[in-house]
């Protein structure tokens, strides 16, 4: 492994560095930096080395300079926090905390005209910055750090801590210079799984329509997402994590956690059943358990598929009451998370959902499948058999946010209003778009599939009826118009595959 190895964390700009320390019976021997091995761009043209020493419960900061620094502890231990306050970067007003120290061998990259502030955890606690210009008073523009707009978690009553007259005397941010309508105190919600297909469009909405009231963290496993993210992937065999579940959630401590991230692939859980239940319960049961810790609310979207698909074809549907019977791995996987999630906290919220379909950076959903085929010319069959209520992950999203001030527990089913087959929905996706739905061929029986499959798992969305009456699912048809309205570049790639290239 070759090292320094750079984390980034969702601050735009901003990194986790781990360096290497060389142990042998007389101590160790570590780099803290060179200029041949560090990324030029965060730690060039170091002009001033500080070191600072601290009593346990001494808090420091918050101070923004107009350079960077490269904070690492060298003994003792710090509770370290970057608060963005650049004005003009996509996570403004976001913060994160990392704990540094001796013996973990991490380092805080702080970007230029960011806060800085740490908690010291321990007696005579050593801190060495690297600065990118030489210290001056005349250059700060700090921020308070009990600062209601910025919001900081500091782990103890504020009245127990030592704080310089310099400090906390700092004058709170003035609202008149804030986003018109900012919130103070905004919860902080943590999607797992924000690059997926619920989680994106989640995010999306979160932070386009209502990031005057939420703070908005979230995770990727596979397809890195810009800002606000971190790399986390939720198979315990996975060697790239730098940050467990409890580090996870201390860095941003989160009022509510979103767990959208799941294995999907229900042939491939039937074949590798110990990763489905790794991912799908194991790590469920983890963050669940970490978000309780802290006071956080665990939100687990679950799926139809806990049903054993015994209902008449287009007949009723299930209710949250009804029995639960899986048919495969993956829905056996789903209800164990769903148990885990509802044991851990009786204020947590199951969500089942059905056949999600939307704005998708990946297109890997139904309908963007259906339109490859015909936009080719090919066949595309579809069982005619087999029928689910489609639900548009716009819809989805936003029923969501909207149920976020209700404080709903327990479980609730929030899907499309009709039931379809995807015989039925391929139609209705091709006559959307002015493709040939002839080239659309029934299926009245299954292949050779690795899992079954439930024959009508189509959901009733009884409970928010009552909770949000005013609140309604659009169907197929009218999901799909909106996507190609209000979404046209999620459909580039498929629609008008050369656009996409250029």
């Amino acid at each position: 492994m070759n090292y320094p190895i750079y984390t980034e964390l969702p601050i735009q700009d901003a990194f986790v560095i781990e360096y290497r320390a060389f142990s042998d019976s007389r101590g160790y021997l570590a780099e803290l930096y060179n200029s041949n091995k560090y990324k030029q761009a965060e730690t060039e043209n170091l002009q001033q080395i500080t070191l600072s020493q601290s009593k346990k419960n001494v808090l420091r900061g918050i101070h923004k300079v107009p350079y960077s620094k490269l904070v690492t502890c060298v003994r003792g231990a710090i509770y370290d926090v970057i608060v963005d306050l650049r004005h003009n970067s996509p996570t403004f007003l976001m913060w994160v905390s990392i704990v540094l120290t001796q013996s973990n061998h991490k380092q805080l990259y702080i970007p230029a005209d960011c806060g800085h502030a740490f908690l010291s955890l321990e007696n005579d606690t050593l801190v060495v910055y690297g600065q990118s210009q030489p210290f001056n008073p005349a250059l700060e523009d700090n921020c308070r750090f009990d600062d209601p707009f910025v919001n900081v978690y500091w782990h103890l009553d504020i009245a127990k801590l030592e704080i310089s007259p310099k400090d906390r005397d700092t004058a709170l941010l003035i609202p008149d210079n804030l986003p018109k309508g900012l919130s103070p105190h905004r919860t902080r919600i943590l999607i797992i799984g924000a690059s997926g297909q619920l989680g994106s469009i989640l995010t999306y909405k979160l932070q386009k329509y209502y990031q005057l009231q939420y703070v908005v963290y979230g995770t990727y496993c596979n397809n890195k997402v810009d800002t606000h993210c971190v790399k986390m992937d939720l198979n315990s065999s996975s060697t790239e994590n730098t940050f467990s579940y409890h580090s996870l959630l201390q860095l941003c401590h989160p009022n509510i956690v979103i767990i959208c991230a799941a294995m999907t692939w229900v042939d491939g859980c039937e074949k590798s059943q110990n990763k489905a239940y790794d991912i799908n319960c194991n790590a469920v049961f983890s963050l669940s358990l970490e978000a309780k810790k802290i006071g956080a609310k665990t939100i687990y979207i679950s799926t139809d598929y806990v049903f054993g698909g015994v209902l008449p074809i287009y007949g009723d549907k299930y209710m949250e009451e009804d029995t639960i019977s899986p048919l495969n791995v993956y829905g056996k996987t789903k209800h164990r998370g769903e148990q885990f999630v509802l044991s851990i906290s009786k204020d947590n919220l199951v969500v089942r959902t059905s056949s999600l379909f939307g704005p998708d950076k990946l297109n890997k959903n139904f309908p963007c499948q259906v339109v490859r085929k015909l936009k080719d010319n090919l066949k595309f069959p579809a069982f005619s058999h087999v029928v689910s209520t489609p639900t548009y992950t716009v819809d989805l999203a936003e029923c969501i946010i909207q149920l976020l001030v209700h404080d709903c527990s327990g479980v609730m089913h929030l899907a499309g209003p009709e039931s379809a087959s995807k015989y039925d929905w391929a139609l209705k996706i091709a006559n959307s778009f002015n493709l040939e739905n002839t080239l659309i061929e029934k299926v009245d029986s299954f292949p050779a599939l690795v899992a079954k499959r439930p024959l009508n798992s189509s959901l009733a969305n009884n409970r928010i009826g009552y909770i949000l009456p005013e609140f309604k699912f659009r169907g197929i048809q009218d999901a799909l118009e909106d996507w190609m309205i209000n979404f046209p570049d999620s459909l580039d790639d498929i629609v008008n595959p050369t656009k996409s290239k250029l």
